[in-house]
């Protein structure tokens, strides 16, 4: 059944865990929190986490704005950041259509970038795209840049040679 949020009074549909809006728990009271250390989803009362102890972000210590997270799904206690399985799609578009396979890199990286800089926390799968993009762009470009450089020596120096030989 869908729920009325108590802070903005928007409708929220019942899956929801936090108001779309505003960020308020489903629950009403006080917005949850996320520990900056190791992402456990606390309540908006708490001023310690409950699972390492590191003070609430209000209180001095770190922590993120529910409204960061919303993207992201809440796994039990904790949200979770994974792009691993992007990683694996990204790498079968790069064997199938290459074209595509830059693209998928290029935006999911571009997200997971982001979402390490707004949570401090390194998405899992980020490190593969990393990869990804270097074996399947870079490596490639600079080896074509390579062989054009090869080429144009090459044929400056046959041109040379065909000039002193008079054939040219």
């Amino acid at each position: 059944m869908p729920w009325q949020c108590s802070r903005c009074s928007s409708l929220n549909g019942p899956e929801s865990a936090f108001c779309a809006t505003c960020g308020q728990a489903s629950g009403g009271g006080q917005t949850a929190w996320f520990c900056g250390s190791c992402g456990a989803r606390q309540d908006g009362s708490s001023r310690f986490c409950s699972k390492c102890g590191r003070q609430n972000a209000s209180q001095g210590g770190a922590a993120f704005a529910t409204s960061i997270l919303q993207p992201y799904k809440a796994i039990g206690d904790s949200f979770q950041l994974d792009f691993t399985m992007k990683a694996v799609i990204t790498a079968v578009l790069y064997w199938v259509f290459w074209i595509p396979g830059v693209v998928a890199n290029v935006v999911w990286m571009s997200e997971a970038r982001a979402c390490h800089t707004r949570t401090g926390i390194k998405p899992a799968g980020y490190g593969c795209l990393w990869w990804l993009f270097v074996l399947f762009i870079v490596i490639p470009l600079a080896i074509t840049a390579v062989l054009i450089l090869i080429l144009f020596v090459a044929g400056i120096s046959l041109a040379g040679i065909l000039a002193k030989a008079g054939l040219s």
